[in-house]
């Protein structure tokens, strides 16, 4: 059988399977390809060469070997657990490589399936992210590296960006305003403190000082201000600060240092391509031709030997008839084939057609069978001939094709990266959806030469040089670069390609992938913005700051260190800790040091004394930590140093005065004691008076109740009523003695607290104090609260007994409601009576005051006082709301 028959079909086969073979072998992802149950079945030759594994170490299962011994658990049973579910799949994990060193990738992966839905096969791609890796590691060093800095601090230190958008505050700065956190945004700071103004200047506040500088660009030198906290003690703070510019003059924002007057101190990038096909297997092993001849005048149908064998009959037997034809022919597709017939004779066109016939042994071939009418001047068919074909193979391999071109589409759909081909011209000729996805322009807008005008116009020179060289030069392309999308934002993306060639060498194009590399670009700039960050804060702090190497060499160190020591940087650089340490000191700073290498510490603090260039000497506070590599290995000493001659100084004038609070102390202490000692006295005092005095008052009235019954039927009615206004005041002067004892325990004897349902509370003293002619009404919602009862319980009683007592009637009403206030309860307990004038509401919360003559209406004038003494004792307050003819209702809190 002869190929020849069949090129075109032949080539696109053997095309395709060679340009995917390039794209797999040409790849720097690591690719291979899964059976049903997970087990590798084929690596792609990067993953031996990065492994250094051999074929038997890799296939099946082998291959967990080399992910690194931490993750090789849970890499395995995630892996497992997506091929049990028929999900996709995506993990992040380490592979070692032939060096010994382990190297981070990201794994994703497909399942495919055949036309029943069953998984037939997985394609697994693995990217190398160690490089974006290292660069997340280097910003987290650098972020580290800010907040030792600023956590360090012994000072307030506060920044804000240009945009006036975001702040950066230091825990001591937290502190001193007393925020919640460090990290509160500046616009919620004015509801957690105050500023008081100090003397002869205006109060203003910390957030205005920042954006005046970010607005105005100013210098703020010695500003004082005394920030109130909410929470947290008053300060009284000296401020200096300036804005912060980088190296081009560009402003950044501006940095504000504070301090205590008083006591002075990868981005993911992820490629993958999808999946290698299964190999192609089309091969033509000859193409079987035969022809015929019609003749309208005889009907005979004469057969060329190779038509008898396609067809099943002997070779030779020349001379045919329709119905050996036609027996041969699959039945679904006679209709067909006669069709084609009659619409070439009536249409005057040749007759091409394919079909299926159905030999002897029950094979199916297919056919093609190509003829020509020939016809006389008056439009009849003279003859026919004609050719055919055994097409099966070519079927065969067209099938096969559809399937290669399905699984290449499977894989350009899925794959997470752009694939394109373009020819030799660099006319774009495919790309895939990803493509379309990452750049956001469709195909009909970048097809031939139109994806130059997608490219970002600052790279197009650069882009087109690089391209027209990798054509002339026939060489593979790797180019970083953006593209516009039509929204007009722009995509970082890298293309790598590898050059096609045909069969005799020369290129047809080039076949490659664009895999966005914006995340990665935007971790480069900050990267490189955080650098930025760090020089302007090491340059523009408001405190020493140096690197010293393991010797103790000064290696960096920032003007402020220059300006506290008196020395230019460039004689500071030549100069080690040692030189400059005060001889008393050093060894105590050696031994701190010794302690930082050996790892025993993290970091410390201390207060020594520096040697000046002018030969003075200075105190200074340092905290003092190591910077170590990302692999462990130390790198060299961050030092903050702070001038504290002055806070030296303050603290020797604070221990005068705490000699000066200690001799207060002790005085504060005897005169505690003295007044104890006189509270007891007075506690013996009252009993005694209480007692003593109430004993000759019981006397008296049981004299005068004695002599009222031996003298009854000789007493005169007036002297009757004299010895009974005697008694009223005797028992008079026993209720002023028993008032007076209680008010002047209030508050000096302790009551323990309970658990009170007031409703029940109410009910017992409404009982006790049994007033049948009052109707006291308590509202449904009384609470229920853990409180001093007997307190609460004095307080209600003192109340309705003063509604009941100076009514001015024999009956009348009374409410008792509440009200939830939040942190307490407001009870008021009103009447209907005759009311109280506005005059007098402060004049009858006085001991001993009563507005109405004692022999009209008897009263102590001492139950009210007690009421406000009690809830004054316990921070509550009352109120009265009256007028005359209007009733009373006072009104207290208690808190809950």
């Amino acid at each position: 059988m002869n190929q020849s028959y069949y090129p075109a079909e032949n080539n696109n086969i053997t095309q395709t399977e060679a340009r995917f073979r390039r794209i797999i072998q040409a790849t720097t992802q690591l690719v291979f390809f899964a059976d049903a149950d997970g087990r590798i079945a084929h690596f792609n030759q990067q993953w031996y060469q990065v492994t250094g594994l051999s074929e038997s170490q890799s296939l099946g299962l082998n291959f967990i070997c080399a992910v690194h011994e931490s993750e090789r658990d849970e890499f395995y049973e995630s892996w497992l657990s997506a091929v049990k579910a028929c999900e996709s799949w995506e993990y992040e994990f380490r592979i070692i490589h032939k060096d010994k060193k382990a190297y981070w990738y990201v794994a994703s992966a497909q399942p495919c399936f055949d036309e029943k839905q069953q998984v037939i096969e997985w394609v697994i791609v693995c990217h190398n992210i160690n490089n974006y890796k290292e660069k997340e590691i280097a910003l987290e060093r650098r972020n580290e590296f800010l907040e030792i800095l600023f956590s360090q601090l012994s000072e307030g230190v506060v920044a804000w960006d240009k945009t006036a958008n975001t702040i950066e505050c230091n825990q001591t700065a937290a502190e001193f305003h007393g925020l919640p956190n460090k990290s509160l945004p500046i616009e919620e700071w004015q509801q957690y403190y105050d500023v008081s103004p100090i003397q002869g200047s205006e109060a203003i506040r910390t957030e205005e000082i920042l954006q005046h500088q970010v607005k105005q660009g100013q210098v703020v030198e010695n500003q004082k201000i005394t920030i109130v906290p909410k929470q947290g003690k008053t300060r009284t703070l000296l401020l200096n600060g300036n804005p912060i510019f980088n190296a081009s003059g560009e402003n950044l924002g501006a940095v504000l240092k504070m301090q205590d007057i008083n006591s002075l101190q990868h981005d993911s990038v992820q490629t993958e391509i999808q999946k290698y096909f299964e190999r192609l297997t089309l091969s033509l092993d000859a193409a079987k031709m035969g022809s015929w001849y019609w003749d309208s005048f005889t009907n005979k149908n004469i057969w060329t030997p190779y038509h008898d064998v396609i067809f099943g009959y002997g070779s030779g037997n020349g001379e045919h008839t329709y119905e050996d034809w036609a027996s041969r022919v699959h039945p679904d597709d006679l209709p067909l084939a006669q069709a084609a017939w009659k619409d070439a004779l009536y249409k005057h066109t040749d007759y091409v057609c394919e079909y299926r016939i159905v030999l002897p042994d029950n094979t199916v071939r297919w056919i093609e069978s190509y003829g020509r009418y020939y016809y006389d001047d008056s439009g009849n068919a003279l003859r026919m001939a004609g050719t055919v074909t055994d097409i099966t193979e070519r079927k065969k391999s067209e099938q096969a094709l559809r399937e290669s071109q399905r699984r290449y589409s499977t894989l350009a759909r899925i794959s997470p990266v752009g694939i394109y081909r373009c020819d030799g011209s660099a006319n774009l000729l495919y790309v895939n959806q990803r493509w379309c996805d990452i750049t956001g322009y469709n195909f009909d807008q970048v097809i031939n030469q139109g994806w130059r005008e997608a490219v970002y116009s600052q790279d197009k020179a650069r882009v087109e040089a690089q391209v027209k060289n990798c054509v002339e030069q026939k060489i593979p392309l790797e180019c970083e670069f953006r593209f516009q999308r039509p929204d007009n934002s722009v995509v970082w993306v890298l293309a790598q390609s590898v050059p096609e060639f045909d069969i005799d060498g020369v290129l047809i194009g080039h076949v490659g992938t664009i895999t966005d590399i914006s995340n990665q670009k935007q971790s480069e700039k900050a990267l490189r913005a955080s650098e930025e960050r760090f020089r302007s804060t090491f340059e523009q702090a408001a405190v020493g700051i140096c690197h010293a190497d393991a010797n103790g060499k000064f290696v960096r160190v920032n003007q402020k260190l220059c300006d506290i020591l008196g020395y230019s940087r460039s004689e500071l650089l030549e100069r080690s800790f040692e030189e400059i340490t005060y001889a008393d000191d050093l060894q105590s700073d050696l031994d701190r040091v010794r302690d930082l290498l050996a790892g025993k510490i993290q970091n410390f603090s201390m207060e020594k004394r520096y040697i000046c260039k002018n030969g003075g000497v200075i105190w200074i506070e340092i905290t003092v930590s190591l910077v170590s590599q990302a692999n462990g290995e130390q790198d060299y000493f961050l030092g903050v140093i702070k001038d504290i001659s002055q806070r030296k100084e303050a603290q020797t004038q604070l221990l005068l005065r705490a000699q000066e609070q200690e001799e207060l102390n002790v005085l504060l202490t005897q005169t505690a004691t003295e007044l104890r000692k006189r509270n007891c006295e007075l506690d013996q005092f009252a009993y005694v008076a209480s007692h003593d005095l109430k004993a000759p008052l019981r006397a008296i009235a049981n004299l005068s109740q004695w002599l009222e019954d031996d003298l009854s039927e000789a007493l005169e009615p007036e002297n009757q009523r004299h010895l009974e206004l005697l008694r009223q005041r005797v028992y008079r002067m026993e209720a002023l003695i028993d008032g007076l004892l209680q008010y002047s325990r209030i508050g000096r004897v302790k009551n323990a607290e309970e658990k009170v349902d007031v409703n029940q509370l109410l009910a017992q003293i409404i009982d006790e104090l049994a007033p049948e002619s009052f109707n006291i009404k308590v509202k449904d919602n009384m609470p229920t609260l853990t409180t001093k009862s007997m307190l609460l319980r004095r307080v209600f009683i003192n109340l309705i007994e003063n509604a009941i007592t100076h009514h001015n009637s024999a009956c009348g009403n009374i409410e008792i409601s509440v009200k939830d206030k939040g942190n307490c309860y407001e009870f008021c307990v009103s009447d209907d009576g005759s009311g109280i004038s506005p005059q007098y509401h402060d004049k009858i919360f006085v001991i001993f005051q009563t507005l109405q003559a004692r022999d009209k209406k008897e009263s102590t004038g001492v139950g009210l006082s007690i009421v406000k003494k009690i809830l004054e004792t316990e921070g509550a307050k009352i109120t009265v709301d009256s007028d005359v003819d209007k009733g009373a209702s006072f009104c207290f809190t208690w808190h809950k």
